[in-house]
């Protein structure tokens, strides 16, 4: 990287702001323009790393490139001594506020409001960075590396072109491009708490700033350290009583953003800005599409969510089979009946050997209809089945509560048990499985075959609401839970339940 040619006695050292083994900062004045500049050093001492230049030379040609008002400009770069201690030297334009970290040690709290503000004025920023040629990734972001100033005025007037500002990000020192990819030994940078899993895997992208932000942001509003909040499977756990304030909405997206799988955070700055500040995006009035045979109906408004499940439709060979028994069985009984009273005598010689005939006569005589008029068959089917859907209500205010309504009616009747929307703390899927249970009788060891139907449940404390148990599909379930996950923040888990076995059963066959 080429030098300038000045030199450190064109800055008057004002204070030292930070100092880190051969890493130091301080404020200094530009004698040329009179105002105020940040230096940043990087000096050849005992503890100096070549790590520490590499990263160094790589946050100047970075900012060189770099053109927005809440990021700090480059002003010079350039070779000299100090103190007789060979130094590279970075100047930066000043920008005067008080970073995240000190307002916090302060005992300052922030109000869900004013997280949202930040968040939407950091979010900008990164959308600026990622939008690069090539994207830049910050890799650092932390309340230490976060400037909040009072008022806009604050500004010096070299920032005051552009849009207004109160959040400023700084610090590059650990800024990534897919052009400055490590070569053999990774280098881990952030703070710990704040850097996700793929970068300490050695994959640092955009989506790796959106997590960092996240967790600045649930440090800002609860003053906990993330790494002092407690995570299950790598997710942090907003619903502890001293965060109960955050509201569900703020908890749910918090949750998108510091997600530890890439897939299930936001795909960029962009998407993660909109579901913040777009309501309609939030939750505004949805109608999910189905195909035409699917039993789920699913609607949402902005605070609620309502799934309708229909019981499937009896199939036509099951139906017919059972229509069939029960009018053959009437009809035999009927002919017995009549018979054993008009021929008592030679009833047992002469009924007995027709009842086959007159069991295979009856069911032919009701299957030819079928055959003749299948579509009027079909239609007749269609009224046979169950009468009642199921309805599952979950409404941000008045929680969750499940129902029924009878076939072609909207009027559902509630159950009285209902769980407020913040104790919703599980969605639970279990995909059902088969297995045999082997019991003894006498001498030889009896298989009995066993079903578990899959079902889906929502638990809320010790309640537990089970949505269409055993009659859904694969893709009707995992559509649900998809929908639901969404809606509350929490993702929905696989449970295999243990089969019960009673032990008295493998004694004997019961026979």
């Amino acid at each position: 990287m080429k030098l300038a040619t000045s030199s450190i006695q064109n800055y008057d050292i004002i204070r030292e702001l930070s100092h880190q083994e051969c890493k130091k900062t301080v404020l200094a004045r530009d004698n040329k323009t009179q105002t105020l500049v940040i230096l940043k050093l990087v000096q050849f001492n005992p503890n100096f790393h070549w790590s520490d230049l590499k990263l160094f030379e790589r946050e100047a040609q970075v900012l060189m490139t770099l053109n927005h008002p809440a990021i700090p400009k480059h002003k010079d770069y350039f070779e000299t001594e100090i103190d007789g201690i060979h130094s590279f030297v970075l100047v930066q334009s000043y920008l005067e506020a008080d970073s995240l970290e000190a307002l916090i040690k302060s005992g300052r709290r922030f109000s869900e409001k004013e997280v949202m503000s930040i968040a939407q004025q950091l979010l900008a920023i990164l959308s600026y960075l990622h939008q690069q040629t090539p994207p830049v990734t910050h890799r650092d972001i932390k309340p230490g590396n976060i400037l909040l100033a009072d008022s806009v005025s604050s500004q010096t007037s070299e920032q005051s072109d552009g849009p207004d500002n109160s959040v400023y990000l700084v610090d590059f020192g650990a800024v990534h491009t897919p052009l400055t990819k490590e070569q053999g030994t990774i280098t881990i940078v952030g703070s710990y708490g704040y850097i996700p899993l793929e970068v300490f895997m050695g994959r640092a992208i955009p989506a790796s700033d959106l997590y960092s932000l996240g967790m600045t942001l649930i440090h800002l509003i609860t003053g906990i350290h993330p790494a002092d909040i407690l995570q299950v499977d790598g997710k942090i756990q907003l619903h502890d009583p001293v965060i109960s304030d955050i509201s569900p909405r703020l908890i749910r997206w918090l949750g998108r953003m510091t997600h530890p799988y890439l897939d299930k955070r936001f795909e960029s700055a962009e998407a993660a800005l909109r579901a913040l500040v777009d309501e309609d995006s939030a939750g505004s009035y949805a109608q999910y599409t189905q195909s035409a045979d699917s039993l789920v109906r699913i609607s949402q408004q902005r605070d609620r969510l309502e799934i309708e499940i229909y019981q499937r439709p009896v199939s036509d060979p099951v139906l017919y089979k059972s229509l069939n028994f029960v009018i053959i069985g009437l009809c035999v009984a009927s002919l017995a009946i009549a018979f054993g009273v008009s021929f008592p005598n030679t009833f047992s010689v002469l009924f007995f050997p027709l009842l086959p005939l007159a069991g295979i006569g009856i069911s032919i005589m009701f299957d030819i209809p079928r055959i003749i008029f299948s579509g009027t068959w079909n239609q007749i089917l269609q009224r046979f089945q169950a009468r009642y859907r199921q309805v599952i209500s979950i409404d941000r205010q008045t929680g969750i509560r499940t129902g029924t309504a009878r076939k072609g009616k909207k009027a559902v009747r509630w159950k009285r048990k209902t769980s407020a929307f913040h104790a919703i703390d599980l969605l639970a899927y279990n995909p059902g499985y088969s297995f045999n249970s082997y019991v003894h009788c006498g001498q030889r060891e009896r298989a009995r075959h066993k079903t578990v139907l899959p079902t889906f449940s929502i638990h809320a404390g010790s309640t537990k609401y089970e949505i269409g148990h055993g009659h859904l599909s694969t893709a009707e379930f995992w559509q649900i839970g998809e929908v639901i996950s969404q809606f509350t923040g929490l993702e929905v888990q696989t449970i295999y339940p243990t089969p019960v076995v009673v032990p008295q059963l493998e004694a004997t066959c019961g026979c």
